[in-house]
């Protein structure tokens, strides 16, 4: 009897718990004359990423704890975001000259991480990251075939 009575207990408070309303947590960003639009936001609650609104796509990490927004690319210049991990790690599109034998700039596929974009070779478009930034999600060139890759 006193299993059935502790299961009984337990489950009643299980379900009281499950009932309980989440109520959605609006954060708003600094006072600014641009436009931020986020799109996603880390696991953890830490960072959020976006892009600014500005014709140009340029992304932008925003530490929400201390309510600071950096730009990932200078004003002109493309490098839209997608996704951020719970360190802060950025994935998205950016412009470099080292993905041609030729030096000529062309927008792929990387990583932001320390204050910098890094290039991911044979990436075409990525798409998510795990929270431990260990892993990036999307789209790989193979052999001239675009294929899921992880």
């Amino acid at each position: 009897m006193k299993k059935l009575n502790l299961f009984f207990c337990a489950s009643l408070f299980s379900l009281s718990t499950m009932a309980q309303e989440i109520t959605p947590q609006i954060l708003v960003g600094p006072d600014v004359l641009v436009e931020y639009q986020v799109v996603n936001i880390s696991a953890n609650g830490r960072w959020a990423c976006g892009n600014v609104n500005d014709g140009e796509g340029r992304g932008f990490i925003w530490d929400v704890v201390n309510n600071e927004i950096t730009q990932v690319a200078p004003i002109g210049q493309s490098a839209p975001v997608l996704d951020v991990a719970d360190d802060g790690t950025l994935i998205g599109l950016f412009t470099t000259n080292e993905a041609t034998e030729n030096g000529a700039s062309m927008e792929v596929g990387g990583y932001f991480k320390d204050g910098r974009w890094h290039y991911l070779p044979n990436c075409g478009i990525p798409n998510g990251i795990s929270d431990n930034g260990k892993y990036i999600t999307g789209v790989a060139v193979v052999g001239g075939n675009y294929r899921s890759a992880i």
